[in-house]
C-alpha cells in the first residue's frame, strides 16, 4: 500500500475530528449516567473474556464520549474497553479495536487519554494501552450497540 503524502494524511484526520465531533453531538451516549453505564456489556461480568476485569463506572461513563471513528458508537458500548481502573496510581485502561490493522488507533488512543485528562486532571497518571488478547468480537457489543447497528 502506497503512503499518503503528509498533506493528505493531515487532511484526513481533520476530517475525522470533524465527523467525530459531529458524530459526538447528534449520539446519546455522552451524557449517560452511572445507571446507564452500569448497563453497558463492558461492566457485564457474564460478559467479560477475562475474569480479571475491575471497570471503574466513572472511567467507563468518561469513556463513552470517544466514539470510534469508522463505526460511530463509543467504544464503551462497543465492548473495546478490556479494563478501566482508578486507583492511588492513577487510572489504567486497556483497550482493543475491532481490528488489529486499524489505521486510527494512535488517533482513538490519544482521544482516550485526552478525555481522560479532561474528566479526571487530579489522577496521579493515565496509562492507556491498547491489546489484542483476547480478540475483540462482537459478542462484546452492549444491546445499544446492537440496536444502532441493526
Amino acid at each position: 500500500m502506497p503512503k499518503m503524502p503528509l498533506p493528505t494524511c493531515h487532511i484526513l484526520l481533520a476530517a475525522l475530528a470533524e465527523l467525530q465531533s459531529l458524530l459526538k453531538s447528534r449520539l446519546p451516549f455522552h451524557d449517560l449516567d452511572q445507571a446507564d453505564v452500569a448497563n453497558s456489556a463492558v461492566i457485564d461480568a457474564n460478559q467479560a473474556t477475562n475474569g480479571s476485569h475491575v471497570n471503574n463506572p466513572n472511567v467507563l461513563a468518561a469513556l463513552m464520549g470517544v466514539i470510534d471513528p469508522e463505526i460511530g458508537i463509543n467504544i464503551v458500548d462497543l465492548g473495546l474497553v478490556y479494563r478501566a481502573e482508578y486507583g492511588p496510581q492513577g487510572i489504567q485502561v486497556a483497550l482493543t479495536l475491532s481490528t488489529p490493522s486499524c489505521p486510527l488507533s494512535e488517533m482513538v488512543v490519544e482521544e482516550v487519554r485526552e478525555v481522560l485528562q479532561a474528566n479526571f486532571a487530579e489522577a496521579a497518571a493515565i496509562q492507556v494501552e491498547l491489546v489484542w488478547d483476547p480478540p475483540w468480537t462482537p459478542d462484546r457489543m452492549s444491546e445499544v450497540a446492537r440496536q444502532l447497528l441493526g
